[in-house]
C-alpha cells in the first residue's frame, strides 16, 4: 500500500478551502459538510486525524471522490 506523508490537518485544509464547514468530530474524524449554493446538493466528508503522519492513497481518493 502508497503512503504519503501528510497529517489528517493537512488533508483537512483542501476541503475548507472549497467551502467546506466543519460539523462535528466523532474520535480521530472530522466530519466536513458542504452545500451547493445553487442546487442545494449536500456533501459530507469524513477525514481521519491521525496522529501518525502516514495516511494511505486510497483514504485521499476516498476523501477526494
Amino acid at each position: 500500500m502508497v503512503y504519503a506523508d501528510f497529517s489528517g490537518r493537512e488533508i483537512v485544509r483542501a476541503p475548507r478551502s472549497k467551502k467546506y464547514k466543519p460539523v462535528s468530530r466523532t474520535g480521530s474524524h472530522v466530519k466536513l459538510r458542504y452545500e451547493h449554493p445553487d442546487t442545494g446538493e449536500v456533501r459530507v466528508v469524513s477525514v481521519p486525524l491521525k496522529d501518525s503522519d502516514r495516511i494511505s492513497q486510497d483514504t485521499y481518493r476516498s476523501i477526494a471522490d
